[in-house]
């Protein structure tokens, strides 16, 4: 979700389990405020079109939706079950926001890399306190921001096929049976 008008142009995401060198960059695209962006993580079909000239109906994708649809270059995205995501403005290196998630039986961070971005959130306070417990995530139950506090108490674990690419985050929570 936008927050306040600009363009996204040089605004990057950093996926720390995909490694440095795996960054995406946002293409210049201009955005005003409670606009929501989707970035999809894979190409698998036609029609998986950058939406960068205000055209919100270009994509035509099955995963595509109603607000600005940006496609990584990439046919299989995996998510990894705990990650930290960064997103920074790359020309002044500042981070703007990240999340940090877990699953409960990890102990420590599985690379560098992640500890590294880890600390980044923390020292950078976009990210306050323990990562979010990603336990229950699969393919059908994904991680929804419900608030903009800088900690776990603002995502959930979706109930399944609640994810809501495109609209507002879905609030509905998988209960473990």
């Amino acid at each position: 979700k936008v927050l306040s008008e600009g363009n996204l142009g040089g605004m990057e995401l950093v996926v720390a389990s995909d490694g440095q060198e795996n960054n995406y960059v946002f293409p210049a695209v201009e955005v005003k405020p409670d606009e929501l962006v989707v970035l999809h993580f894979r190409k698998i079909e036609d029609g998986c079109i950058d939406e960068i000239e205000n055209d919100k109906e270009l994509s035509s994708a099955t995963e595509s939706s109603s607000s600005v649809d940006l496609w990584i270059e990439n046919t299989s995205a995996i998510i990894a079950k705990s990650d930290v995501i960064l997103l920074k403005n790359k020309r002044q290196g500042e981070i703007v926001d990240s999340v940090l998630y877990m699953e409960n039986s990890a102990t420590s961070w599985k690379t560098p890399f992640l500890s590294e971005c880890a600390e980044l959130a923390l020292s950078s306070e976009t990210w306050i306190g323990n990562p979010v417990i990603s336990d229950g995530v699969t393919a059908t139950r994904t991680l929804s921001r419900v608030n903009f506090n800088k900690d776990a108490s603002a995502w959930i674990v979706t109930a399944t096929s609640k994810a809501s690419p495109g609209i507002e985050n879905s609030s509905q929570k998988y209960v473990a049976k």
